[in-house]
This record gives structure tokens, sequence and C-alpha cells, in this order.
């Protein structure tokens, strides 16, 4: 009975760590966030590992909206953020994504042409992308449960930003630049080492 208890003890400790892993509060709110581990194989039989959180940003930080400014929006979707705002609302040791990050992504799951019925909710990635839409400077809002987008970090010059779309009739992750005024979801990925860059 005793070895019984004990085992029970060590199981249940294991499991309550294994939970610990797989989410993340945010120390500025006590919000918690999902996040997931992806092995991502390259070519020449490499692969790379990415800790991603699987649920859209929520800070309320400023230059950060709720759609048509409804907080109910920002509790199923997570806070829309200017490209200013996006660049700092990341807990410590997390970002937002690079193209390449984005690419990378996709890759594990057929490539951007391919991708993005794996990374929506409920697509096999576990990366459970929203439809969140989006707002524009004019404070108009767009387009919910019919594309998410996302920030980039890519830039062409200081009003323009990376984005990355996807769309609830299309396999494809398009990417392009955006005025950086407008309103878009972030996913934060785990900052990771960078070797030659």
């Amino acid at each position: 009975m005793k070895s019984f208890l004990v085992i029970t003890l060590i199981l249940t400790s294991f499991l309550l760590f294994a939970q610990e892993e797989d989410k993340l509060v945010d120390a500025r709110d006590g919000q918690e966030y999902k996040i997931i581990t992806l092995d991502i194989p390259l070519v020449g039989g490499v692969s790379v590992s990415r800790t991603w959180m699987s649920e859209n940003l929520n800070y309320a930080a400023d230059g950060s909206y709720c759609y048509t400014n409804e907080p109910a929006y920002c509790k199923k979707y997570g806070r829309l953020y200017t490209y200013a705002s996006a660049r700092e609302a990341c807990p410590e040791g997390w970002r937002i994504p690079t193209y390449k990050d984005w690419n990378t992504l996709a890759l594990k799951y057929g490539g951007m042409a391919n991708a993005a019925d794996e990374l929506i909710l409920g697509g096999t990635s576990g990366m459970n992308l929203l439809l969140g839409g989006f707002g524009d400077p004019g404070e108009v809002f767009k387009n919910i449960a019919i594309s998410g987008n996302y920030w980039e970090t890519e830039t062409q010059n200081e009003n323009t930003s990376g984005l990355i779309t996807i769309q609830s009739d299309t396999e494809i992750v398009y990417h392009g630049l955006i005025g950086a005024f407008h309103r878009n979801s972030v996913r934060c990925i785990k900052e990771y080492e960078i070797d030659g860059e």
C-alpha cells in the first residue's frame, strides 16, 4: 500500500510538471496561454525545435484593440495590435516571429502553398490559428471568421510591416506587407539561439 502511494505521488508530480510545460503564464497580467513545441525536419536530415503559443496574444498593451472594440472578441480571438504595439507585447523571453519562423513552421505541413488547413483551429499541428479579422487605421474592423492576419518582423520601411494571412477557403498561407498602423493578431514564438546570423 505504501509503495502504491509513493508511485501515485510521483506520477501525480510528473503529470503536474508536464502540464506546466504546456502552458505559459504571463507574469504581467496572470493570463495563461497554451504553448506547443514542434520538431521541424529540414533538408539534409536535420531538424529544429520551436516553441509557439497555440493561442492568440491577449495582453492589453497600448495600441491594441478588441475587434469592433467589443471585449467578447478579445476573449475568443485575442487582441489586435498595431505593429509597434506588437513588437512590445510578447512576454519576456518571447517575440513576434520572423518570416523565416513562419516559413519554417509551414514546411512541416507541406509549405506555404499547402499548410493553412493544418495550422488553423482543428488542424493537426496544434497551432490553432484563429480567423480573427483585422482593423484598419480608421478603426474599421473586417473579416472576422474569414481571415486570420498575423504580424511578422519583415519591414520595407518604417510605415510597412510583414503580414501572414490565412483564410477560411484556401490552404495557402499568404505572406505580404501592410501598413504598420493596421491592427492584426499576434502569435509569440519563444526566443531561441540563432547561430551565424
